[in-house]
């Protein structure tokens, strides 16, 4: 499912002036259409789709059948596709920074994007979290932190949660032992939908990028590039 999405848009354009031979450029917001996936949309649609399916009993069943071993097609792709991502990913690193002019200056610059980034992680994922977590189920969140260590390391290393789902799967149900009619609901919904990780970044890039090109945000700007991130 695709949607049409509307965005403003802030381009220059040249207006010209009587009294002036050359004309003057000028900032204009333009509304412009653009494609994307409806993410939110794919995802009631399935959710109605299964629960439909589940009401037709037997009859049912082949569908089901046929939408297990598609996802299993899936997860095996992508657990292939992850060996070669860090190769692709230090290519691009790499090419970027051999772009760079002055790289001390952006080093400097990204230094402290990057702790700023880190730090705001730690506090929301190792104070935050566990103590939603304990005040829930009363249990210890570190043990349950052990068992998807390894999830943990393949996303800091593929920067995706969507492409982390097959180890997350295989963490939660031979680690943790939770049911897969649990897993299989709940993890690819949470990796669309709960992004509290992209959330602070983007907000921290955001005002990183704005710093970076000589602007300053006032509150309420700041409070916007946080709502919108949110």
């Amino acid at each position: 499912m695709f949607s049409l999405q509307v965005q403003t848009v802030v381009k220059k354009v040249s207006v010209p002036v009587s009294n002036q031979s050359e004309p003057v450029s000028v900032n204009r917001k333009k509304l412009e259409f653009k494609w994307g996936m409806n993410v939110l949309g794919l995802i009631g649609f399935f959710i109605t789709f299964g629960i439909c399916m589940g009401k037709m009993g037997e009859r049912g069943k082949i569908m089901s059948e046929f939408f297990n071993i598609l996802n299993e097609i899936i997860m095996k792709m992508v657990s292939m596709i992850m060996w070669y991502s860090p190769l692709g990913i230090a290519s691009l690193i790499c090419g970027k920074i051999a772009a760079i002019g002055d790289l001390e200056a952006v080093a400097q610059q990204l230094g402290m994007y990057m702790v700023t980034v880190i730090v705001g992680l730690i506090i929301h994922g190792g104070i935050i979290l566990p103590i939603i977590f304990f005040s829930v189920t009363r249990k210890n969140p570190f043990n349950f932190y052990s068992g998807i260590f390894q999830a943990w390391i393949t996303a800091l290393g593929t920067a995706s949660s969507a492409g982390t789902l097959p180890v997350t799967f295989r963490c939660l149900e031979e680690n943790l032992k939770i049911d897969k009619r649990v897993t299989r609901f709940v993890l690819p919904i949470g990796a669309t939908i709960n992004m509290d990780g992209t959330a602070l970044y983007e907000a921290v890039a955001a005002i990183f990028i704005a710093q970076m090109n000589g602007i300053e945000l006032d509150g309420g700007q700041i409070a916007t590039v946080r709502s919108v991130s949110a």
